[in-house]
């Protein structure tokens, strides 16, 4: 699976690896792991459940799907990345929506 990077330019003062998010050509938007917490036991956790764990900036990034799912407090920014990787034509639509 091949992973596009994006950053994202606001916050400026959030450092990079913060505001960079990734789109596979599936379709799967990947976020900092370090965003629901410990980025290491958010690695054991993904990697317990089979979740693909991507790396870019010295950092671990995890499906934005699976993290709402299972660390609920970061659902609400998990939807807006992929809202707004949708909203800017970074996802493609999913067969059956066209």
């Amino acid at each position: 699976m091949a992973i596009q990077w994006y950053l994202m330019e606001s916050p400026a003062n959030f450092p990079k690896w913060k505001r960079t998010f990734g789109v596979s050509d599936d379709g799967v938007v990947f976020l900092p792991a370090g965003i629901a917490g410990n980025e290491q036991a958010v690695l054991l956790s993904a990697s317990y459940d089979g979740v693909e764990v991507a790396q870019d900036f010295g950092h671990l990034y995890v499906s934005a799907t699976w993290m709402a799912r299972e660390y609920p407090r970061t659902a609400e920014i998990c939807a807006a990345a992929e809202k707004y990787a949708r909203d800017s034509g970074l996802l493609k639509p999913s067969a059956g929506t066209e």
